[in-house]
């Protein structure tokens, strides 16, 4: 029964950086001074992230009502540029384990050849943030991180087999639910009607031309474009690859 159910990635991540977040934020028990933890909000919430984030940076004090995205993208690609200054040696090298561990297992190249280095790594902030934080902030998602290298190992990346794709679209399939009455017929009827009309849409009437244009006023191009999951766009945004 134990491998039968996966432990879910996405609720480990969000549970373990809100935890984090509670502890670095507590106003009598806080790991840091207020004072510091308003300056890391205020560094964070500056942050400029490209249009490949699907939601931009938010002030740390509105953790709790962080989306998943929100949580992964603070302790992936934020947290610990933030937090550097306001923390001792041990305490930021404590969460670099953490953040090391899971890109290693969300990483589709190193997950598996690095995966007892993401292990180590993942153990060792448990065992350590016990020490950093205090014993009560090992709660049951702290503890399960020394446990995703071997679900890693078994079942692939951590995130292709989340049930982050079901949350994101949970929200379409209660919309599609017209009355409490045979709530599956509802929404198989809706899917069923989306994809018909999907189907017949009309296509473009040109060939697909990705064409970075500077000048403006030309007709039938493009003035921006995705490849590969990165945006390129024509505009002097700060937030996209831009041509000079």
């Amino acid at each position: 029964m134990i491998t039968t159910f996966p432990i879910d990635g996405m609720h480990v991540v969000l549970g373990v950086t809100k935890r984090i977040l509670s502890f670095l934020s507590a106003p009598i028990t806080g790991y840091m001074p207020h004072r510091d933890f308003a300056a890391m909000d205020r560094d964070y919430d500056s942050f400029k992230f490209p249009v490949e984030f699907s939601r931009g940076s938010r002030p740390l004090t509105d953790y709790k009502d962080f989306k998943f995205t929100e949580f992964r993208m603070l302790l992936l690609y934020g947290l610990d540029i933030i937090i550097r200054p306001y923390i001792s040696t041990d305490g930021f090298q404590t969460l670099i384990m953490l953040i090391a561990g899971l890109r290693i297992l969300c990483d589709r190249n190193m997950h598996k050849e690095m995966n007892e280095l993401a292990q180590n790594f993942l153990t060792t902030f448990v065992r350590n943030s016990a020490v950093l934080f205090g014993e009560h902030f090992v709660t049951l998602k702290v503890h399960l991180l020394g446990h995703l290298a071997a679900e890693v190992d078994r079942l692939g990346p951590l995130e292709s087999y989340s049930a982050y794709p079901f949350e994101n679209v949970l929200k379409t399939i209660k919309r599609s639910v017209s009355s409490p009455k045979n709530p599956l017929v509802n929404v198989t009827a809706k899917l069923k009607f989306q994809s018909t009309y999907t189907s017949r849409r009309s296509k473009v009437p040109y060939s697909f031309q990705p064409v970075l244009i500077g000048k403006t006023g030309t007709e039938g191009l493009f003035k921006s474009v995705r490849i590969c999951g990165l945006y390129f766009a024509t505009s002097a945004a700060l937030d996209n690859c831009s041509p000079n």
